[in-house]
C-alpha cells in the first residue's frame, strides 16, 4: 500500500496536540495576514524503500517555523524549534503503517530576505511499513 496523506495528518495531529504548538497555527496552506510565529507543513519526499520480502517507504517532511520578532532575534524560532523535534520524532502510530525510523534529519535556522521574518526548518525522516 502506497502512503498517502496519513504521514501529514499524524504530523498535524501531533503538533496541534494540547498543549498546541504556536497556539495551534499548524497550516499546509497559510491563510493570508497570518500572525507569526506558525507553523507550515511544507514539502514532502517519498522514496520506495521496498525490498524482496516488504513494502516500506521513506519520507522526508519539511516543517517551517516563521517568527517575526521585535527583535530581530532569531530566538523565538529556536525555542520552538525542539518542541517541533520533540513531537516530530515521537510520532509511533500512523493509519495503516508501521513507524520503522522517526528522526530529524536536519534543521536550519535563517533570516528571510523580508528582513524582518526569522525562518526554521525542520527535515523530518519517517521510515513505514504497511501494519
Amino acid at each position: 500500500m502506497m502512503i498517502g496523506d496519513q504521514l501529514q495528518k499524524a504530523i498535524y495531529a501531533a503538533l496541534t496536540a494540547a498543549p498546541a504548538l504556536v497556539d495551534g497555527k499548524v497550516f499546509d496552506t497559510v491563510p493570508p495576514d497570518t500572525e507569526a510565529p506558525y507553523i507550515h507543513i511544507g514539502n514532502e519526499q517519498v522514496l520506495d524503500d521496498s525490498d524482496d520480502c516488504a513494502e516500506g517507504w521513506e519520507v522526508f517532511t519539511d516543517i517551517h517555523i516563521w517568527s517575526e520578532p521585535e527583535t530581530g532575534s532569531k530566538l523565538e524560532v529556536k525555542s520552538i524549534g525542539p518542541a517541533v523535534v520533540q513531537r516530530l520524532t515521537q510520532i509511533t502510530a500512523i493509519e495503516g503503517f508501521r513507524v520503522v525510523i522517526a528522526s530529524i534529519e536536519n534543521i536550519r535556522y535563517l533570516d528571510d530576505p523580508d528582513g524582518v521574518s526569522k525562518h526554521g526548518i525542520v527535515t523530518s525522516r519517517h521510515v513505514l511499513e504497511p501494519a
